[in-house]
């Protein structure tokens, strides 16, 4: 896919959205924070505005297929992307104290500017606010959706799901045991599972080293079927340059109904794995039919790529978003997989745009691989590294009329470098 068609199909909406929320808003607060300022305030606040602007506008380059996130160029560090966002959060902090400090002062000396940027202050506010209170919003919506089944046992309504990033079952022992997987599989309990990095018959790794050779024997979604009791296999190979096939999958205790496949086009246009280059992404869905969802289910697994702008992996959702909606609107939905993004990342504020809760934020129950919950402990959910999880990058979303999440949790095991995400979601009473 090029520059030009990527810019001109279905998200270039979106693209420019995020473009436009860069480039003019900020000006507009830069300007107006200045305007406000006295005399005293006004290198401090120039020191802010050309913090914040500059990062922003850095941010709203990098949306631009093959600027930052080229095949060629490859993408910027993970690093160089962590501190970005870091510097725009701060700097935004640091701005909205410098104006309402501003906006004070100039209450007492020009009458009704005063009101007027404190006005302007509380909108900044708001903005900073809303993701929390979307999170107490989905949260309450969940709760009550849930009524009375919240808390109690495992009713004929309830689907387990199950993603895991399993690394071709080595674990972070360095030691291939495909037994060891299917065993977090199977005390998981899950009913769908969705499984990345999983292959078949591969001789060599992602940096060309030979591999375990009773891996390179194992077609590892019929086995993982046969040790988990989980019957029903679909797979979907994205790449054969290992020596086999390597890609997603997924188990199931339903008989699949209809399986799909994907594989993205916009990762051609970035450097698509901050390890080893681009690698092409894909995505797997299979319908199933649950006994208590009469409109059945679309499980899809998906590996996202790993840009550190994280707006590869943006276009890779809409994409999803786009296929899916052409078979699929009247079915619940479920997405899981590795994202490798953040939560709050623009790939995470699109999925809620388009209908979809994440079922870790949404879940009425929840426990993370630490002990102190959030907001005590900032890696409470975490999903990798698994001998010390520290970042996000496992998700469960859902969308569907009655559908919620009852309970979800972050199993701590390190038989892989990611840890798995198992979420029980209830389906509308009979």
């Amino acid at each position: 896919m090029s520059t030009r068609s990527l810019l001109s199909s279905k998200s270039t909406p979106s693209l420019w959205g995020l473009v436009a929320k860069h480039a003019v808003w900020l000006p507009v607060f830069v300007g107006v924070t200045a305007a406000f300022a006295g005399r005293k305030n006004h290198t401090a606040t120039l020191v802010i505005a050309v913090v914040l602007l500059a990062a922003h506008l850095i941010q709203a380059v990098s949306l631009l297929p093959g600027v930052c996130c080229g095949p060629k160029t490859g993408t910027y560090p993970l690093l160089t992307g962590v501190l970005l966002q870091a510097a725009v959060r701060l700097s935004s902090v640091a701005a909205a104290v410098v104006f309402g400090w501003t906006a004070s002062s100039a209450s007492r000396r020009r009458g009704w500017q005063g009101p007027v940027a404190l006005v302007f202050l509380a909108v900044v506010a708001l903005r900073s606010l809303y993701p929390l209170v979307r999170r107490w919003w989905d949260v309450r919506q969940t709760r009550a959706a849930l009524g009375q089944r919240r808390g109690s046992a495992a009713t004929s309504t309830d689907v387990s799901i199950l993603t895991y990033n399993m690394q071709s079952g080595e674990g972070m022992d360095g030691v291939y045991d495909l037994a060891r997987t299917a065993g977090v599989i199977r005390d998981s309990g899950a009913d769908l599972v969705a499984l990345q990095e999983i292959d078949r018959y591969c001789r060599v790794d992602c940096y060309n080293k030979p591999i375990d050779p009773v891996r390179s024997q194992d077609d590892q979604p019929a086995k993982l079927a046969e040790l988990t009791g989980l019957q029903h296999v679909a797979f979907m190979s994205k790449t054969t340059e290992f020596g086999g096939e390597y890609g997603c999958a997924i188990l199931s205790r339903f008989p699949i109904v209809e399986t799909r496949k994907l594989t993205y086009e916009s990762w051609e246009l970035h450097g698509s794995n901050l390890f080893y280059g681009p690698l092409k992404q894909v995505a797997l869905a299979v319908r199933v039919q649950p006994p208590s969802l009469a409109r059945g289910l679309w499980f899809v697994c998906t590996h996202l790529g790993c840009d550190a702008s994280g707006f590869e992996q943006l276009y890779q959702l809409q994409e999803l978003d786009d296929f899916l909606r052409g078979f699929a609107l009247d079915s619940h939905v479920v997405v899981c997989g590795d994202f490798n993004t953040f939560p709050g990342s623009p790939c995470l504020n699109y999925a809620s745009l388009c209908g979809y809760h994440d079922a870790w934020q949404v879940s009425a129950k929840r426990s993370g691989s630490t002990k102190l919950p959030s907001p005590i402990n900032p890696f409470y959910g975490a999903t990798r590294p698994s001998n010390s999880p520290k970042v996000r990058l496992d998700y469960v979303l859902f969308r569907g009329e009655g559908l919620c999440c009852r309970q979800c949790e972050v199993i701590a095991t390190q038989a892989s470098d990611h840890l798995p995400v198992t979420a029980v979601l209830s389906g509308p009473s009979a």
